[in-house]
C-alpha cells in the first residue's frame, strides 16, 4: 500500500526509490575513501532513526491507548435540537 506525500505528486515509495538512485549514483562517482564515509553516514542515520522510533514506541506504550490530556476529560452528551 503506497502512501501519498503532503502536496507532492509522488508517493513515499517513489521518493525512496529516487533517494536510493541518488545514493547509488554518488557511490559510483565518489572515490573509495569518500564512498566509505557516505556508507558510514547512511548507517549512522539509520541507527539514529531506529533509536528515535524505539523511543516513540516506548513512550506510546507507557502512556497507554487512552492516556493524554483528553483522557481525563469525561465525555458529555450534546443535545441536538
Amino acid at each position: 500500500m503506497e502512501e501519498t506525500t503532503g502536496g507532492g505528486e509522488g508517493t513515499s515509495s517513489e521518493d525512496l526509490h529516487a533517494l536510493s538512485d541518488l545514493l547509488q549514483a554518488l557511490l559510483r562517482v565518489l572515490p573509495p575513501e569518500r564512498r566509505e564515509q557516505l556508507v558510514d553516514l547512511a548507517r549512522q542515520l539509520l541507527v539514529l532513526l531506529r533509536a528515535l522510533l524505539d523511543l516513540a514506541i516506548e513512550l506510546l506504550e507507557r502512556r497507554g491507548p487512552l492516556a493524554g490530556p483528553r483522557a481525563s476529560v469525561p465525555a458529555q452528551d450534546i443535545p441536538i435540537q
